[in-house]
């Protein structure tokens, strides 16, 4: 599967985390004391923040908080659909308020397009992954073919327990359902071991 993803596939799969573990997470997304920042905010393996804004309403307005729980398990998963070893994993839970975006630079439809990893990664194994607890056709991920595209060639609309996974060199953006108070999500980074 990985090969397909390099060359720009998205796989989706719908129920990835079992009834029980779903519950469980979303039980502990709205229990989070979430941390108040803006994306995009760096690379995801990096340890300094590449961007910089004079406020975070320059930016996507975002609340993230660095997300452990049941990491075995999901950790287990992505190795057994990607067949092979995971070797740094990272799960971010976002929260987007919909008031704060309306007042920043991504109050459209679309927040900002980019790649999960930086220029000089591009040939890196590492793997991106979103995860929705909200239905909506307006509201999920779209992805581009380039980064000066206006119009997303492909759009993949949010559905509670659906997971994307792709590679994280493609470019994409979040798409956003002004209709909801808030969005939240789990993105998952994968880095592999080959």
């Amino acid at each position: 599967m990985k090969n397909f993803l390099y060359k720009g596939d998205i796989h989706i799969h719908p129920n990835f985390l079992s009834d029980d573990i779903y519950k469980d997470v979303l039980k502990k997304l709205n229990k989070l004391k979430w941390n108040e920042t803006y994306q995009p905010n760096g690379g995801v393996f990096t340890k300094n923040n590449s961007s910089s804004y004079g406020n975070r309403y320059q930016a996507c307005p975002t609340y993230e908080y660095l997300f452990k729980y049941h990491q075995n398990y999901i950790q287990e998963k992505f190795e057994k659909l990607l067949g092979e070893k995971i070797i740094e994993y990272k799960c971010i839970a976002r929260k987007i308020i919909t008031e704060e975006l309306k007042k920043s630079q991504c109050k459209g439809r679309y927040g900002f397009i980019h790649r999960d990893i930086e220029d000089k990664y591009l040939n890196a194994p590492v793997f991106a992954s979103v995860m929705y607890f909200d239905q909506s056709f307006d509201g999920g991920t779209v992805f581009f073919e380039n980064r000066w595209e206006q119009t997303p060639d492909i759009n993949i609309s949010a559905y509670p327990n659906r997971l994307i996974l792709y590679y994280g060199g493609r470019w994409h953006a979040p798409a956003f359902d002004h209709t909801y108070k808030e969005r939240k999500t789990l993105s998952f980074f994968l880095r592999l071991a080959n």
